[in-house]
């Protein structure tokens, strides 16, 4: 707690209790982290008590935040990375340029790697492909992720490493971009996650566990206690990485690992059935991964169908990946004839009214992304009708249909920012100030019970209430604003602190 004090006590501040907010008298925090609330007359009371206070009026008391749906080791992977995410505008001798610079930063890396390209790329910038990346890097192998993680572009000697050729066909769920003119690949792939794994050179193993270490703290800093992982290609092998750092992890940190659907089997006879925790690990959901690449649903409904049934059977609930309605009906139909509590679907980004009745009558939570509504809005503006902006993030829908809705970054796609969720599920505002259909919007006490209580539910942490503002620990975080007020203007530029940090 600093010094020979005892603890510290906040006047006056806002507490959030995981069900409303309430205005508290005092709020004592111990050096040992534990938290009393009582009038402040009492706690003057003890005797022999030395305590700092502060004035708590526009401040904010609230639990440790839960982040749904992120992918931690490209998270660490991506830290490692070359970032050109804060590039606006990218021309080929921008783009060049970045290039040789990620060389030479990974000049003893066995391959050079950039993430960040924003996904507008995909609505035209034409230029970004194998030609000119064979020009800047002919020999070392390349490849550049974009910001969504549905796309990698890679150099020919990327290409022949992974073993991709004209004639190699496409696997099921993959697409191979060709120029138009003459046919051949021009090295963009598209849902190529699964597929590349194994067949690039890997991060080493020191620098990856860095790189885990580093985006544990990175994410910690922002007032997040909670992970659930929901990556499709989560193996025993991946879980056994990530076990190993985050218990020796030194800061409070637990992690929900969501298996592949694939690999079930393997988590279930190495005794790691749904829920079992072992140190600051869980087992969660079984995760399903459903795109829509090439117009043409993967996997199909039958191959879809038996996913649901295996986990199911192994006593896993599902988490499915959908970003399209399409996608989504097909995962209806499925539930339909075979739900089990605690489905769920992860993004949901586009839905329609009798889907949302459909979700609501079932009983399926949703994991969405309120943030890509700021750091995507104005591409979504730009380049989609006013009929299908209607159609994204419709939080506010699914909550008046009873639906439990949880918030998350689904990191390193946006990086983990609470406050940057709060401000989007409130005003719906974009990057540039640009409203996405205001109907959404919601509340901020309902924004911050999606980072907490609903988080919470949708995980099956607990039975879904924090209940009482005592249940605050040492953990807990002191905002410096006040979100019972409603205003969202200094939302985005939010401290967060940790109580027993306060000063």
């Amino acid at each position: 707690m600093g010094g020979d004090l005892d603890g510290r006590i906040f006047l006056n501040p806002t507490v959030f209790d995981g069900v409303e907010f309430s205005s508290v008298p005092s709020v004592l925090v111990h050096r040992d982290g534990s938290i009393k609330l009582d009038s402040p007359a009492t706690l003057n009371s003890n005797k022999g008590l030395k305590a700092k206070t502060f004035d708590g009026r526009g401040l904010t008391l609230v639990p440790p935040f839960h982040d749904t749906h992120i992918h931690l080791l490209s998270y660490a992977a991506n830290i490692l990375s070359y970032d050109i995410r804060s590039e606006t505008e990218i021309s080929k001798e921008h783009l060049a340029d970045l290039v040789k610079k990620a060389a030479f930063f990974q000049r003893n890396s066995n391959m050079v790697r950039l993430q960040g390209l924003e996904h507008k790329f995909q609505e035209g910038i034409s230029f970004v492909d194998r030609t000119l990346l064979d020009e800047v890097l002919p020999d070392r192998p390349l490849i550049i992720q974009t910001t969504s993680g549905h796309a990698h572009i890679l150099n020919s000697v990327a290409l022949n490493l992974a073993g991709i050729k004209e004639s190699t066909d496409e696997p099921p769920g993959v697409t191979f971009e060709r120029t138009l003119s003459d046919g051949k690949l021009n090295g963009v792939i598209y849902e190529s996650g699964d597929y590349l794994e194994g067949k690039l050179p890997s991060l080493e193993a020191s620098s990856m566990k860095n790189g885990i270490i580093s985006a544990l703290t990175l994410i910690h800093s922002r007032g997040i206690n909670y992970l659930t992982d929901a990556t499709h290609l989560n193996d025993i092998s991946r879980y056994e990485l990530i076990s190993k750092v985050i218990n020796g992890f030194p800061l409070n940190m637990h992690l929900i690992f969501m298996p592949a659907v694939t690999s079930l089997r393997d988590f279930v006879n190495a005794e790691l059935p749904y829920r079992s925790t072992e140190g600051k690990m869980i087992v969660g959901h079984s995760k399903i991964m459903i795109t829509n690449s090439g117009g043409e649903l993967h996997p199909g409904r039958k191959e879809f169908q038996e996913m649901v049934r295996e986990s199911h059977f192994q006593g896993f609930p599902v988490a499915i990946h959908s970003v399209d309605v399409g996608s989504t009906d097909m995962i209806l139909e499925v539930l339909m004839g075979d739900y089990l509590p605690g489905d769920r679907i992860e993004h949901a980004s586009e839905l329609r009214d009798d889907q949302i009745i459909k979700m609501a009558g079932l009983g399926v939570s949703v994991s969405t992304q309120p943030s890509f509504i700021y750091e995507r809005g104005d591409t979504y503006l730009s380049n989609h009708p006013a009929s299908e902006i209607n159609s994204l993030y419709r939080i506010n829908s699914l909550k008046k249909a009873g639906i439990t809705v949880s918030a998350s970054s689904d990191s390193p796609v946006t990086y983990p920012d609470p406050m940057k969720t709060i401000y989007s599920a409130m005003t719906r505002k974009t990057k540039s100030g640009y409203v996405l259909n205001s109907k959404e919007a919601i509340s901020a006490l309902d924004s911050l019970k999606m980072l907490t209580t609903d988080s919470v539910t949708i995980s099956a942490l607990r039975d879904g209430s924090l209940q009482d503002p005592k249940t605050l620990d040492k953990d807990s975080l002191v905002l410096d604003t006040n979100l019972a007020s409603g205003e969202a203007d200094n939302i985005l530029g939010t401290k967060i602190t940790r109580v027993k940090d306060f000063n």
